[in-house]
């Protein structure tokens, strides 16, 4: 199990976690956790950010400012930099390459592909669909 100490040898985190990354700016200067076989958030402090329930949780800054996908029961969604749920896990697949600059991202839902905007608003144009992705998500 791993934690934290401070300079001075005094536990600042709890020994309880099975891994911790690095606290850094693509977390907002937090780090990722993995307890029970999930991974989840925390500060500084050791407070949870986001519970330890996602299979995977992407970069903040990697993959869309403010944003980071997240894998949950096999399926992928996004949160937010407040650690918030923006768009609920029920993807198979979810493609980046115009996220960041247009607004929207490519995503695989039952077997289809379609467009899901940053409020979570899904196209259902059959000329968005059965397109090949650029950069998928695995």
């Amino acid at each position: 199990m791993w934690g934290f100490i401070n300079e001075k040898g005094e536990e600042i985190i709890k020994a309880q976690y099975e891994k911790i990354d690095l606290f850094g700016l693509e977390f907002y200067g937090w780090a990722r956790i993995k307890k029970d076989g999930l991974w989840g958030l925390i500060d500084e402090k050791g407070n949870e950010i986001v519970k330890p329930q996602y299979e995977k949780i992407g970069d903040f800054y990697l993959e869309h400012d403010g944003w980071a996908r997240v894998k949950k029961d096999g399926l992928w969604g996004f949160i937010n930099e407040k650690g918030e749920e923006v768009i609920k896990a029920q993807y198979e697949k979810i493609d980046l390459s115009g996220l960041e600059f247009n607004g929207w991202a490519k995503v695989k839902k039952d077997g289809l592909w379609g467009l899901v905007d940053e409020k979570g608003n899904e196209t259902t144009s059959e000329k968005n669909f059965n397109s090949s992705p650029q950069k998928e998500t695995r």
